[in-house]
């Protein structure tokens, strides 16, 4: 090989290269990741309260909520909740993340949680924390926001397998299971596999 030649495939892998890298520091942009999440159904609104533009997520539960309930998500511990913001922690926002919200979203997540939310009293224990928070509203008292967001941590500690199954015993099955199953392996994935509680409860139920 000429050196003019080996030159010129520098330069065209140096090219390659640069495009590349221009590409990722383009989707760890602030605007770039909260354009891209804020597309994904139900984002554009607090996945608890309904509060509008949430700047702040929840990594291993594929949601976004505001920043009054993203503190009480902060509290329940990362085995539960890892939050992070979508505009000033852009470097965990890597393309596998974001993946795995487009996949997600609020309006999913509140699909399945309104309906694990109604189960029936018998399958579950301490149902009284359960049955008597309904969803609050962007004005509503902190108080109620976190009762809210309580009664479901709490959901996954007291529904039973049988429950969830008795749930699910319906036309939703396969797609549910379909799309845990892709869900599953990328929260692996992105090596969230110990934190993700919600995935844990439900992929299991269903993926074995």
């Amino acid at each position: 090989m000429s050196n003019n030649t080996y030159a010129g495939s520098l330069n065209v892998q140096g090219s390659v290269n640069d495009e590349n890298a221009l590409a990722s520091v383009r989707v760890n942009q602030p605007d770039s990741v909260s354009k891209i999440l804020r597309e994904v159904p139900g984002n554009d609104k607090c996945y608890t309260c309904g509060a509008s533009e949430p700047d702040w997520a929840s990594l291993n539960l594929g949601i976004l909520i505001c920043i009054e309930c993203s503190g009480i998500h902060w509290n329940l511990g990362v085995h539960i909740s890892k939050v992070r913001s979508i505009l000033l922690d852009v470097r965990v926002w890597e393309p596998t993340i974001l993946d795995l919200f487009r996949t997600l979203g609020n309006s999913y997540c509140n699909s399945v949680w309104e309906e694990l939310l109604q189960l029936p009293s018998d399958g579950l224990t301490n149902v009284d924390a359960i049955q008597s928070a309904s969803k609050p509203s962007p004005k509503d008292a902190f108080h109620e926001k976190e009762k809210y967001i309580l009664a479901k941590a709490t959901l996954l500690s007291v529904a039973d397998k049988a429950t969830l199954e008795k749930c699910y015993l319906n036309s939703k099955v396969t797609a549910l299971s379909a799309t845990l199953g892709k869900v599953w392996l990328k929260v692996k994935k992105c090596g969230l596999l110990s934190k993700a509680t919600l995935f844990h409860s439900l992929g299991h139920t269903f993926l074995g």
